[in-house]
Parts: C-alpha cells; structure tokens; sequence
C-alpha cells in the first residue's frame, strides 16, 4: 500500500511540475503572471476557488465532524462556501477580472482609502495562519497513514514542488493544477462517502 501510493504520489508531482513548465511559456508579464492575462473562464475560477477549500482536512476534521453533527452541519460547513464558489464563479467573474487589483487589500485600497489595506492583509493572514496549520496537520496525518512517511517530510515535499510549479507558471498553473486535484478530491471523496454508506447499510 506505502509503495504504490509513494509511486503514484511522486508521479503526480512530476505532471505537477510539467505543467507548471508548459504554463510557464506563456508568461511574459506581470499581468499574466499573477492574473493569467484576466480571461479565465467562470468554471475554471469556480474549480479554483472549490480546490482551495477543499483540501486534505475534509476528510480529515471537517468528516468527522459531520459525522457527529448529523446532516444538518452540511448547512454551516458545505452549503455556504459552494454558494459564494457560485457567486464568484459563475455570477460576478467577469466584473471580478476586470477589476484593476491584483490582492484584495489592494482592492479594497481602491474602494476605500490606504488605511484598509494593511488591516485586511493581516486578517487574512491570521485566518489564512489557521487554516493553513488544519491542512499541514491532516498532511501529515495521510502521509503517516498511507503512505509510511514522517509527517514532517511529506509537508517539506509538498511546500517545495509548490514553490517550484507555481513560480513556474504563475496563476495559470495555479487554476490548471487546482482542477486536476479537486477532479482528484472529489472522486476519492464520492468513493470514501459511497463505501461508508455501503458499510454504515451492511
């Protein structure tokens, strides 16, 4: 099992990486760099924005949690973020692309006035902080798990691929990768919940 899933896992880095060179072709510019020239589709930026909250500690915390809680936790915990994913993506993506921001301090800078700006980059940054450590922490409990390696080892590999492909390609990459691995955590996610209501009926 620690074999297979070490093969597949480094497999996947390596199409990580490639992409992340493919993608790098394009970028001639800062504005294709950090806003991939701004004509992203609505479903690829509604992938991203899924991808991004969807990560290892939703099978992890966030499973167990709803587990306890009952069905009604889909209500405070799912619910809310596919719904601002569809206003995002679907709704308001082509006035959000035009806007001339690239962070949304920045954007918030231009709304209001410059006083804003350091404010929300620090709240995002401590609630980023938070979430951040959930998913380093559900890493390296799947890595231990599945895979036989030191926790701390699978989050140095995954944080340096990361910095590799990402500084490669730029948001590009980003939204290109993000939909193969939310493709990926949605299928092993339909399987596990499949096989939990095969076993929970059996």
């Amino acid at each position: 099992m620690s074999i297979a899933s070490t093969v597949l896992f480094v497999v996947y880095l390596a199409i990580l990486v490639i992409i992340g060179l493919k993608q790098s072709k394009g970028v001639d510019s800062m504005e294709s760099y950090w806003m991939a020239n701004r004509n992203l589709p609505g479903w690829r930026i509604a992938f991203c924005l899924a991808a991004s909250w969807f990560g290892l500690s939703s099978f992890t915390g966030q499973a167990g949690w709803l587990y306890g809680e009952g069905l009604g936790a889909l209500f405070y915990l799912a619910i809310p973020n596919f719904a601002a994913i569809f206003l995002v993506g679907v709704v308001f993506f082509s006035r959000i692309r035009k806007i001339p921001a690239i962070s949304q301090p920045e954007f918030l800078e231009m709304r209001y006035s410059a006083a804003v700006r350091p404010w929300l980059a620090l709240i995002i940054l401590v609630a980023f902080a938070g979430y951040s450590a959930m998913e380093f922490i559900a890493l390296e409990y799947v890595f231990e798990q599945f895979m036989g390696w030191p926790g701390w080892l699978g989050a140095v590999v995954i944080v340096l691929i990361t910095l590799i492909y990402v500084n490669l390609g730029g948001m590009n990459t980003v939204v290109f990768t993000e939909i193969i691995q939310y493709s990926l955590l949605f299928i092993v996610g339909a399987i596990v919940g499949i096989a939990a209501i095969v076993q929970g009926t059996a």
